[in-house]
């Protein structure tokens, strides 16, 4: 009777320690609660890209702030493993090389016991025969193996309470992988990295929110690879309107007329008298892309396509020789004009043209001065660069996928555990203006707002209009994807061999035709005057050959998911 009256004041013990726990937070303001009291603590690591100014005492503190959250609602520690963009593919590659090393030589190492065991047993039956004793020498793997249940670890703090402890992280321990751009998720599901996140996974966590609920229909969909779930891209705005602002004054001397859209192109005229004639005026501070056009091979690559405003996301938007469009080569050479002959400065604070991103808007919602003419250069389009800008994975070598899926569930559903990943601790990294929005008190801990989870559960930078989630959540309902969205020219294991010799010839030749074009007097002309050789490889990789780059697409077209909507054929 002692024995279950200790048990029970230890358990009460235990309980109310977590209470107090959660009532620490004062971020939740003492709303967390504990879901997790029938489990077991556990720890699970975030591997991730973080900025160069971040310390490593800045990202204690942010664990710390993340664990109030994660501790409370599922008895899950997370521990952050953060690095620099340059730094964190190659600790990714090697640290799950030391992870197959490990499993390789477990195995070998089960192997070996298994082994021995069974000879063990086999001299035992030997000698059990002997003696005329009846047995089996073989057993079942039920029988090896004696059921265990695990048993809590706890200590006491020192104040007397009883505490949960936690395990450490495994020093190549990885459960939750970041990946930043398609490419990249396509190589690491090529490694098999990535363990496939099902609805068993959702439903044995304790996961209390449906992602379908948080997250537009088109990245839940672009996280798939045949049909299956592989990752979680972040939220965000599908894209954005591309604006010129043009300087009234300088509009008006050089008897510029700006409409209500513009290209480019339209520009020329007025860019070079703002050059020739204002010597301390930057003409403009960009170079957008031209409206319509994509490319299926990077920028400034000859194969791809120009859509109209109407182009729909089911229709086959065949890639061409963009050479061979006046219209490209036109842009194209101004281009090359503009950044070759100093027109552009990034940095510029007031040039004769403003090129800028927004939402649907109105100058007077964007603060926009009256000294300036606006006109819409281009709509937006779903595109690679957006949707695959941030995605989180489960790590194949996961002791725990679904404590992993819960913490991914709290970047895209919890308010308090996604600021404290973006921004840090409040007061200490952060603070909040009147209207809400983030101001920055240092850059110790730095993160890409687009990076890490669901941007519409963090709080909106002060460089951004206060209602702009509102503003792109609407915007996002009339966005469409735009013609190559989802489809990657990554190299895989699998890849046609022939194609991957023609991928390598094509890069060649994109650099050196890109070096010719650099530096010509009339970069027109060097578009258009391809050399037979080159130009007569260039038409055999638009083909639908498995051997033509474009084959990449041809390949996805065939069967690809309605990725406007989220919801997958058949």
């Amino acid at each position: 009777m002692k024995k279950k009256l200790l048990s029970l004041l230890l358990a009460v013990l235990m309980l109310m320690s977590i209470m107090l726990t959660s009532c620490s937070n004062e971020e939740d303001d003492g709303t967390v609660t504990l879901n997790a009291d029938s489990t077991n603590t556990r720890t699970v690591v975030i591997a991730a890209i973080t900025g160069e100014t971040t310390t490593p005492e800045a990202i204690t503190q942010v664990e710390e702030a993340l664990n109030r959250v994660s501790k409370s609602m599922y008895k899950t520690q997370v521990v952050l493993r953060l690095m620099t963009e340059d730094e964190y593919e190659d600790y990714i590659n090697d640290t799950y090389t030391a992870l197959k090393e490990e499993e390789e030589a477990a195995e070998k190492a089960e192997q070996e016991a298994r082994k021995e065991a069974l000879e063990q047993q086999r001299q035992q039956a030997l000698e059990d025969a002997k003696k005329k004793v009846r047995t089996k020498w073989v057993k079942d793997d039920e029988e090896d193996e004696a059921e265990t249940s695990e048993t809590q670890a706890t200590a006491t703090d020192e104040y007397g309470r009883v505490v949960l402890q936690y395990p450490d992280a495994g020093e190549n321990q990885i459960d939750i992988v970041f990946m930043t751009g398609v490419d990249m998720f396509y190589r690491f599901f090529d490694k098999d990295y990535l363990m496939p996140i099902t609805s068993t996974i959702a439903s044995e966590s304790q996961a209390e929110k449906d992602l379908s609920k948080y997250i537009y229909p088109t990245f839940m969909a672009a996280g798939r690879i045949d049909r299956t779930q592989y990752a979680i891209p972040s939220n965000q705005p599908l894209g954005y309107y591309t604006y010129f602002l043009v300087n009234k004054e300088l509009a008006d001397r050089y008897q510029f007329t700006v409409g209500e859209t513009i290209t480019l192109n339209d520009c020329e005229a007025f860019l070079d008298s703002v050059h020739a004639n204002e010597p301390g005026v930057t003409p403009i501070n960009m170079v957008p892309d031209m409206k319509g056009l994509y490319y299926l091979t990077g920028e400034d690559s000859p194969i791809g396509s120009i859509v109209s405003d109407t182009y729909q996301p089911t229709a086959d938007a065949k890639p061409t020789n963009l050479y061979e469009n006046s219209e490209y080569v036109a842009f194209r050479a101004l281009k090359e004009k503009l950044i070759n002959g100093g027109y552009v400065d990034e940095n510029a604070t007031d040039p004769a043209i403003k090129v800028v991103r927004a939402f649907d808007t109105t100058p007077e919602d964007e603060g926009w001065s009256d000294e300036y003419y606006v006109a819409l250069h281009s709509t937006p389009r779903a595109s690679n660069e957006t949707v695959y800008s941030g995605l989180f994975g489960i790590s194949s070598y996961s002791a725990n996928p679904d404590r992993a899926f819960e913490i991914i569930n709290l970047l895209n559903t919890d308010t308090t555990f996604r600021n404290a990943y973006q921004y840090g601790v409040k007061d200490v990294n952060y603070t909040l203006n009147d209207d809400n929005t983030v101001h920055m008190l240092n850059d110790d801990y730095s993160m890409d707002l687009f990076q890490t989870g669901n941007v519409y559960m963090a709080y909106v930078p002060e460089d951004m209009p206060a209602n702009s989630w509102e503003k792109s959540k609407e915007q996002n309902l009339t966005t469409y994807v735009e013609p190559f969205f989802h489809v990657s020219t990554q190299v895989l294991s699998d890849t046609n061999a022939d194609l991957v010799e023609n991928m390598e010839k094509y890069s060649e030749m994109v650099e050196r035709q890109n070096q010719t074009i650099s530096s010509s007097a009339d970069p027109a002309a060097s578009l258009q005057n391809l050399s037979p050789s080159d130009s007569y490889f260039l038409n055999n990789m638009l083909s639908s050959d498995s051997d033509s780059i474009c084959s990449f697409y041809y390949d996805y077209f065939v069967a690809q998911e309605d990725l406007s909507t989220g919801t997958l054929p058949g």
